[in-house]
């Protein structure tokens, strides 16, 4: 995406819904980069895209609003956040 804007940036709780929206959206994977709490992640995509996930059993009551500020704190670092090369990706096709 050289030169161009970055994806918008996605914040979606429950581990389910943010599977459907992700696969709707067509994203085929995640690479996860940082951790706001234990299972609240904040992932890349393979076009940039930086997504927040809580699944519904983790977390305390900050828990989003945590995400939140690392997934603004991550693109804030790197506005592009293309880069691709990790030593984990996670795929979203269900098993």
């Amino acid at each position: 995406m050289a030169g161009g804007p970055s994806p918008p940036d996605l914040l979606l709780p429950g581990g389910g819904p943010a599977r459907e929206v992700l696969t709707v959206l067509g994203h085929r994977g995640l690479v996860p980069l940082r951790a706001a709490q234990h299972g609240a992640v904040v992932s890349r995509t393979g076009d940039g895209t930086l997504v927040g996930t809580k699944p519904g059993s983790f977390g305390d009551d900050d828990a989003l609003a945590e995400l939140h500020d690392l997934l603004r704190h991550v693109r804030a670092a790197d506005p592009s956040t293309t880069d691709t090369t990790a030593s984990s990706v996670y795929t979203l096709e269900q098993p």
